[in-house]
Order: structure tokens, then C-alpha cells, then sequence
């Protein structure tokens, strides 16, 4: 009976040294490529605009859009993780540049915002 308890408390023991995760370590801090850090950094400070950077899970690889929830009608860039405009969207302008829809109806993460 006492070899059966004592087996028991260790399975429990190694049970919850096994079981347990450090909150901080299993959080995922988001990668903004450094390009798109410094376009962050420069909008800091302007509270009068709403904006966020999405990462994009597209058909051709990861995107980033900055968006501006601010305003109605202003171009906003698709970027490549080094900054290179992929694309346009939100205006109702005539581009060449203009974004297809899977591009926006890609899955998204919010991985900045200012407010």
C-alpha cells in the first residue's frame, strides 16, 4: 500500500512539472520587419488617425497592410516584408496597382495598432 501511494504522488509530481508553461514564453510576440517598424515609428504620436498593421497569410506568402481606419478613401499599401509596395487598396481611385480581392480576404493578424 505505501510502494502504491508513494508510485502515485510521483505520477502526480512529474504530472504537473510536465503539465505547467510559463505564460510568458508560450506568448508570441509578433515579427515586424525593421521597414515596416520605421513607418510605424514615424506615425507615433499621431492620435488623430486609427491605425493598424495586418500580417497577411496570402496564396503568395506573407503580406503586410498598413491600414488606416481614419479615413474613408485613402490608398493604403500591401508591402513584402522589405517594404516593396505589392499592391493598393481601400481608394476608389483607377490604378494599375489596384489589389485583388484575395489579397484583402486573406486571413489576418493584427500585429500593431496605435490606439
Amino acid at each position: 500500500m505505501k510502494n502504491t501511494f508513494s508510485m502515485f504522488l510521483l505520477i502526480s509530481l512529474i504530472y504537473c512539472c510536465l503539465s505547467c508553461t510559463d505564460s510568458e514564453s508560450s506568448q508570441v510576440v509578433p515579427v515586424i520587419p525593421p521597414c515596416l517598424q520605421a513607418k510605424i515609428n514615424s506615425l507615433e504620436g499621431k492620435n488623430e488617425f486609427l491605425y493598424r498593421l495586418y500580417e497577411l497569410k496570402t496564396q503568395n506568402g506573407i503580406l503586410y497592410w498598413l491600414n488606416n481606419d481614419s479615413i474613408a478613401d485613402e490608398i493604403e499599401s500591401i508591402f513584402d516584408s522589405d517594404c516593396n509596395v505589392v499592391c493598393i487598396t481601400d481608394c476608389e481611385c483607377t490604378s494599375n496597382n489596384q489589389c485583388e480581392t484575395w489579397v484583402t480576404t486573406s486571413p489576418r493578424s493584427l500585429l500593431w495598432k496605435n490606439k
